[in-house]
């Protein structure tokens, strides 16, 4: 008699080739059945789904969840779903909303390739890793990298650029990259770094490794940990233009970043600034002196700041929720993402100004994450992240219920818009925020990659020539 995991098991693969399935099931048991396999309708299934922060993702219906194990068994998983023709979701931190995908099969690294190792001046890291969890483990060895905002992302940000709040003086995530490893989307293996010998997929990879491969695991450098000042404060819109004039103004050592949107007790939009400098930049410290303030903090390290969100008016963050909500009920996302290059603060601050005057909710937000500095000494194809020549990475969120039935009408037209008044301004694209099947998505891969894009197109067809990652069209 079968049993429950036999049943559900080949129910999953029957969507992909009922014809074969009764023929070829015990042998596709006798593959996978080593790895950790969650099955739709199962608990371990759902918790799964449940657990991921991108509301979006956490919707979907993968047709079979793999937590493997090791890079064996990654490439294992990998040559499963090329014998099936199946897509391929990959999921690290949970933020991205490609990170589960109806009908894929999910490879989430996050339960068991998660190690993180200290090297000396190195950081071992497994694809399963959070950005937090490496600085956490760093920060007893006086060392850091530069990541983004928030700690929970995994190795989207990782591999695909890492604005933070000290890129302007250390440079984006991708670029502390010393050696990736994982395993291509035709299941071989790789081991890759600078001194490979293969210099046009190790500058593909640094950006573009979504399209490629699976990363399984990268070596950083370093750098040694800081402490740092943060200046937070809620200003007026009104004041947007002259803050993104003294931002603009600051040392590479400072940066200034902004969310513009609603505090949680108000109904009136508001710009924070977000500025950090480490304290022993006297350059640095002196230029957040041009800034208003109204809570000033001095953090030990990167992880020791306070998220970065809109606050409440006396300066504390809302506390995160014991429990999600049922993954059917999360808030949803669509989001944009562009590069601006400096000295259009006059534009850029009407536009802003009057987009978040007209969200669809009090949900949505626009955050201006500082970047420059040392990020622009880096030649523009050096990686595969292009966005070299930029002062500002913009995130535009638009957030909705689903239980709303405009929501998600209201909030995606918010949100086009905004792209649209923002495009002609832009001098690159964060492609990790990225819209296929739309009639945009042409232009937010050539913003992206720009001359990179053939190059990449042509890699994508040796690596993943059945096209089981996210595609290029």
């Amino acid at each position: 008699m079968e049993t429950d995991f036999e049943y559900n098991l080949r129910e999953s693969f029957a969507l992909y080739d009922s014809e074969d399935v009764n023929q070829d099931y015990m042998k596709d048991q006798e593959k996978l059945t080593d790895l950790p396999l969650l099955t739709p309708g199962s608990s371990q299934y759902e918790s799964n789904l449940g657990r991921l922060i991108n509301g979006t993702a956490s919707t979907q219906q993968p047709a079979l969840i793999i937590q493997p194990t090791s890079l064996a068994d990654v490439q294992e998983a990998v040559r499963y779903a090329a014998s099936r023709n199946m897509p391929i979701s990959v999921c690290s931190g949970g933020h991205s909303s490609f990170c589960a995908v109806d009908g894929s099969l999910m490879l989430d690294l996050a339960p068991e390739l998660n190690r993180v190792t200290v090297e000396g001046n190195r950081v071992r890291v497994q694809g399963g890793a959070t950005m937090g969890k490496i600085l956490e483990t760093l920060a007893p060895y006086g060392s850091m990298i530069p990541v983004g905002a928030y700690g929970t992302p995994g190795f989207g940000l990782l591999t695909m650029g890492g604005v933070g709040h000290l890129s302007r003086s250390l440079g984006l995530t991708v670029d502390a990259i010393a050696e990736l490893r994982g395993v291509r989307a035709d299941g071989q293996s790789f081991t890759i770094s600078a001194s490979s010998g293969d210099k046009p997929m190790w500058t593909l990879l640094r950006g573009g490794a979504i399209f490629l491969a699976i990363i399984t695991e990268a070596t950083l450098r370093t750098f040694q940990r800081q402490r740092l000042q943060l200046q937070r404060h809620i200003a007026d819109l009104e004041q947007l233009q002259a803050l993104l004039a003294i931002a603009e103004s600051l040392p590479q050592g400072a940066s200034c970043s902004f969310i513009l949107g609603y505090t949680p007790d108000t109904q009136i939009p508001a710009v924070m600034t977000y500025a950090v400098a480490p304290l022993e930049d006297i350059a640095a410290i002196s230029g957040l002196g041009q800034l208003s303030s109204d809570w000033i903090f001095e953090a030990e390290g990167l992880e020791a700041l306070p998220p970065f969100e809109l606050p409440f008016q006396d300066g504390t963050n809302r506390k995160d929720p014991v429990s999600l909500p049922p993954r059917q009920h999360r808030l949803r996302t669509w989001v944009y993402s562009l590069s601006l290059p400096r000295g259009q603060v006059n534009t850029l601050a009407k536009l802003l100004q009057r987009a978040i005057a007209t969200v669809p909710n009090h949900m949505c937000q626009i955050d201006l994450q500082h970047v420059g500095g040392v990020v622009n000494d880096i030649p523009p194809l050096a990686t595969a992240y292009t966005g070299r020549n930029a002062e500002w990475s913009i995130v535009v969120t638009a957030v909705w219920n689903p239980n709303e039935s405009s929501g998600a009408k209201e909030g995606r037209a918010w949100a086009d818009q905004v792209f649209e008044a923002l495009l002609p301004l832009a001098n690159h694209y964060y492609i990790v925020q990225r819209h296929p099947g739309t009639n945009v998505y042409d232009q937010e891969l050539r913003l992206a990659y720009g001359p990179l894009l053939e190059l990449l197109k042509l890699q994508k067809q040796q690596w993943d020539p059945q096209g089981l990652l996210p595609g290029l069209t």
